[in-house]
């Protein structure tokens, strides 16, 4: 990673643009997830229905927070002990593109560990969508590394990272949990 790869991502986000990046799971297809244009993009490239639902990754809780209408207690128990990436469905998302959240109003997010999304969303101030990088649906991919993204992607990005041997990467999707309003824990993904 670098300070260059970091300003050029962060240049085409501010500007409604897709790119692809590194994250700690797999090379994400992202977009600012406050920018309806981007979304719409994207959906539109990826061939998904508005209401799917996108995966969102933020810098830290304080930016969760500032996207969802409550955390439940339970959220920050479970992120604190979790080994492996995780990604949490919230109750309702808030302040959003439309098309980020899911048709009940849900928003799944993740804290990455990751340098370099954690610096690209802090220096956006914003979350941004990082979805699997395939046409139609991807529920049931669970693994891609960078080299497999299909080239209809590739060529409608406005930026490709050009690390695509990551040390944080696991080219493997994120274990993912529903929280219930009333605090219960749902498995959604091992």
């Amino acid at each position: 990673m670098s300070h260059n790869e970091i300003k050029e991502a962060l240049e085409i986000l501010k500007k409604g643009g897709l790119i692809i990046c590194n994250t700690d799971t797999i090379p994400a297809l992202a977009c600012d997830a406050t920018n309806p244009d981007a979304v719409a993009d994207l959906l539109d490239l990826t061939d998904r229905p508005e209401g799917c639902g996108l995966v969102v990754l933020a810098c830290d809780m304080d930016m969760v927070a500032r996207h969802v209408k409550t955390i439940p207690p339970i959220a920050l128990e479970v992120a604190e002990v979790s080994a492996t990436p995780l990604t949490i469905i919230y109750p309702q998302g808030v302040s959003l593109a439309p098309g980020v959240t899911a048709q009940d109003g849900s928003v799944a997010i993740r804290i990455p560990n990751n340098d370099f999304c954690t610096i690209l969303t802090r220096r956006l101030n914003k979350p941004i969508v990082a979805t699997i990088p395939v046409i139609g649906d991807s529920k049931e991919v669970e693994r891609i590394c960078i080299e497999e993204i299909d080239d209809e992607i590739m060529d409608n990005v406005d930026w490709v990272t050009r690390y695509t041997d990551h040390p944080d990467m696991t080219c493997s999707v994120s274990s993912m949990i529903s929280l219930g309003k009333n605090g219960e824990v749902k498995i959604i993904r091992k």
